[in-house]
């Protein structure tokens, strides 16, 4: 077999839709993602881009915002999902010239409610269910990823974090003392800080 096709990434395809997606080894991740923790400051974004993003993550997922999940898009933006940059850029301004057409004001300047219309008036877009499936990993993902910080995301579900039992000992009502990420983070399962 070639060196080729020994490489450590794989391709599998996506549980819900099937589309193929790339998957790395640990190892792999952080040798590619060395200067993803600065990556969110190194990336040139507008700060209007940045509080509409922000402000769009937390229309979707109320406390999106201080779980980091705003970090987590730009982190992956920068690395895995260069792809994706352009369809965000267009994305956001779309939701900023919605927002000035049926009110007036920018996106971040609108009530939770009028943000919520905008939000509904690009459902279905290829940016929204983007926007949306990126919410949902940087609040669950492991905080190794950049978002759901101080396990923000897990306490709300109640999952233990990385764990060497089977998963079906929470569902029998056997309950978690802590709460611990890949790099071996803790936090107290009664405790709202690390």
């Amino acid at each position: 077999m070639s060196q080729k096709k020994l490489r450590e990434a794989y391709i599998r395809s996506r549980p819900l839709d099937g589309r193929a997606q790339i998957c790395y080894t640990q190892k792999e991740w952080e040798e590619r993602n060395q200067k993803r923790v600065t990556a969110a400051t190194n990336m040139k974004v507008k700060s209007n881009f940045l509080r509409t993003l922000r402000e769009a993550v937390d229309t979707i997922f109320p406390g999106a915002k201080d779980a980091g999940v705003t970090r987590f898009i730009l982190i992956s933006l920068r690395t895995v999902h260069q792809q994706d940059r352009q369809t965000y850029k267009d994305g956001v301004e779309q939701l900023d010239k919605l927002a000035r057409s049926k009110f007036g004001k920018t996106f971040v300047n609108l009530s939770p409610k009028n943000r919520i219309h905008i939000l509904q008036g690009v459902e279905g877009t290829e940016f929204f269910e983007l926007l949306r499936e990126h919410t949902m990993q940087g609040m669950f993902a492991d905080p190794l990823y950049g978002g759901n910080q101080n396990m923000f995301g897990w306490k709300l579900i109640d999952y233990p974090g990385a764990r060497f039992h089977p998963l079906d000992h929470t569902t029998r009502g056997w309950v978690t003392e802590d709460i611990v990420s890949l790099r071996g983070k803790v936090r107290r399962n009664n405790d709202k800080t690390i």
